[in-house]
């Protein structure tokens, strides 16, 4: 473990960062200014001097690069990690889905485990291709998501549009989406 060689590498603001007690940590700094580093010397600090289990630390990024280079570095200093002990590492989408596919009673809301969530392009992709194979008539392809977006609103207001075939395919989308 080379929690200590972590230690060095920190300037004072950054030990101050690593060592403060409260229950989360946001790190927000330029490009390069270390905040891998004192990610990475902050979960090594909560796990050896702590005594907190790595799998009860929750680390959020924005990208998956960043969460795996903070897990390449973690293993670098404590070769002993494993990929179960970092599970909780990710991204916010990633691990929330995560969480939602353990903790989640989806079977008794009539789906299984191996859902998907499905990011805004995917769904955009999704609706031009249920347009193009169902033939619908759609204005304003261009704001096609805003519009989307829109008619669900109503959709769950009761009341009705009718210029084109967007309530029929916001409805085909939740169709398929299920």
């Amino acid at each position: 473990m080379d929690w200590e060689r972590e230690w060095e590498r920190l300037n004072p603001y950054q030990r101050e960062a690593v060592t403060n007690e409260n229950t989360a940590c946001l790190v927000s700094a330029n490009v390069g200014s270390g905040k891998t580093t004192v990610l990475t010397a902050k979960i090594l600090y909560l796990h050896e001097v702590k005594h907190v289990s790595y799998r009860n630390i929750m680390v959020l990024t924005f990208t998956n690069r960043a969460a795996a280079e903070i897990r390449e570095r973690l293993v670098s200093a404590d070769p002993a990690v494993t990929p179960e002990e970092t599970e909780n590492f990710g991204t916010f989408h990633g691990v929330a889905l995560g969480l939602l596919k353990k903790k989640l009673p989806v079977e008794n809301l009539g789906y299984t485990k191996d859902f998907m969530v499905m990011e805004p392009d995917e769904e955009l992709e999704l609706a031009h291709t249920l347009i193009a194979e169902k033939k619908l008539k759609i204005k304003y392809k261009n704001r096609l998501r805003k519009r989307l977006s829109e008619a669900e609103r109503v959709s769950a207001a009761g009341a009705a549009g009718g210029q084109d075939d967007l309530e029929i395919l916001a409805g085909l989308l939740t169709e398929e989406k299920i």
